[in-house]
């Protein structure tokens, strides 16, 4: 097909593109498949844009995820007619971006440390400038403190919190093969990679320094996200590997 296949039909475009994304998974190949359909068609890069945003409010909090990752991949791209598009579309609505992601109810505020994590890799990496993360950071750091109890009627389910726990799986493998595969482009690869690696071991550090235990931290966050079944479900998996039942 040509290139500008879209380009007497950009509606069509759009909304092909919002399909992808309503299909999209948590493994890299799945994001990767719609990022590049965006890239593509960088032409229409201010529709698919909108596609994105108006998408990225949408389904359950897995797929909001699963949504945003495409974005990360469109920032990240080096083509100034691809990636650098993206970028400038995306810098002045970074709270936007956020605040669909991270929206007031459970299903939305149980991303909103993944969300975070997200935003100071870009900071890190310097895809975006402090002043365009800012308040996007703030909006996810305050609902990443908002307690989501048992009770609450609009709590993950028990299928929901089992899928999204097995798609954040996917997510992690991704991000810690992102570690070392990516680097600024202004350094070289061992640089890079020796950058990365020094930075995240200061923040375990720091962790460590403020008395955190990983494995006790990790279990407090789960009790926050994953209520009630859903969280029982995580201690079994837990206790299954030999993470539980051992602490001092």
């Amino acid at each position: 097909m040509p290139r500008e296949e879209y380009a007497a039909d950009p509606f069509r475009g759009c909304q092909d593109f919002a399909d992808l994304l309503g299909q999209v998974s948590a493994s890299y190949a799945s994001a990767k498949r719609v990022a590049a359909f965006a890239l593509r068609h960088a032409y229409l890069s201010d529709g698919l844009h909108d596609a994105l945003l108006l998408e990225l409010a949408s389904g359950p909090s897995h797929a909001r995820l699963n949504k945003l990752y495409v974005l990360d991949l469109l920032c990240q791209d080096g083509s100034e007619r691809g990636g650098g598009v993206y970028r400038e579309l995306t810098a002045p609505k970074i709270t936007e971006v956020v605040e669909a992601v991270v929206s007031e109810e459970v299903a939305g505020r149980v991303n909103a440390i993944a969300v975070l994590q997200l935003l100071e890799r870009w900071k890190l990496k310097g895809i975006f400038t402090n002043q365009d993360l800012e308040e996007g950071m703030e909006v996810a750091r305050k609902a990443s403190r908002i307690p989501i109890g048992q009770g609450d009627e609009q709590g993950l389910g028990k299928t929901e919190a089992t899928h999204r726990m097995e798609e954040d799986r996917e997510r992690h493998k991704r991000e810690r093969e992102d570690v070392w595969s990516r680097g600024r482009e202004d350094e070289g690869e061992e640089d890079a990679e020796f950058h990365t690696a020094w930075t995240l071991a200061a923040r375990d550090e720091e962790k460590r320094a403020q008395g955190w235990d990983a494995l006790r931290w990790e279990r407090e966050e789960n009790a926050r996200y994953l209520p009630g079944e859903a969280f029982s479900i995580w201690e079994t998996r837990l206790k299954q590997h030999g993470y539980l039942g051992r602490e001092n």
